[in-house]
């Protein structure tokens, strides 16, 4: 077992599923990513949903949305991804975005980096808009990355991305931070020693104080 400290379990644990035995070769992934108009999960919103399906390696399929705020977009936000105001004009509204990628999702395992942010914002827009998340299996790569890569000089996507010589992606757009997850967490696996089960891959649940 992995042992952590704040993970991605701690966020929302009533939504996780025990983890299964099942190795990882014989399980659907689904590596996603966000992007919102700021950092707190009770003020600010989603603007954009990426995510890849891949199973035993394979991309077999994938989703993304820019999402309608119901907000304006903060410049200081809009300097980070290039998500504009006019560009998410007319995009579906949150609900909408929301449950299609869900129904995406279906029953695969859910792969984020440094996933308590994602979750956060999922479990408040889910609320907002009472969306009904069901029970979620979600491993976050962040810790299972520091683990996996000790000498890479950071543990962000970007300098994960540097460190394993990946494909340039476009900064902080959903859809490309999503195949970064994913190609991330098949390196990671790659140096493994042996079978890997998802119990390996999935934290304990922890307390962890509400979202900011």
């Amino acid at each position: 077992m992995v042992t952590r400290s704040i993970t991605a379990a701690a966020i929302l644990p009533a939504l996780l599923s025990c983890a299964s035995a099942t190795p990882p070769t014989n399980t659907t992934f689904v590596a996603f990513d966000l992007e919102t108009t700021g950092l707190s999960a009770k003020t600010h919103r989603i603007i954009e949903i990426g995510a890849v399906k891949f199973r035993n390696g394979r991309s077999v399929g994938t989703f993304s949305t820019l999402v309608a705020p119901g907000m304006p977009i903060p410049a200081a936000s809009q300097r980070v991804h290039g998500i504009t105001d006019e560009m998410v004009r007319e995009a579906p509204q949150a609900r909408e975005a929301l449950q299609r990628f869900l129904e995406f999702v279906g029953n695969a395992v859910l792969l984020a980096h440094n996933a308590a942010f994602d979750l956060r914002f999922i479990s408040a827009e889910a609320e907002r808009n009472r969306v009904k998340l069901g029970k979620l299996t979600v491993i976050d790569t962040l810790p299972l990355a520091r683990r996996w890569f000790p000498h890479s000089e950071g543990h962000s996507l970007a300098a994960l991305a540097k460190h394993l010589s990946l494909p340039a992606a476009k900064s902080h757009r959903a859809l490309a931070d999503a195949r970064r997850v994913r190609l991330v967490f098949l390196a990671g696996l790659a140096t493994e020693d042996g079978d890997v089960s998802l119990r390996d891959l999935t934290p304990d649940p922890r307390p962890l104080s509400p979202a900011p």
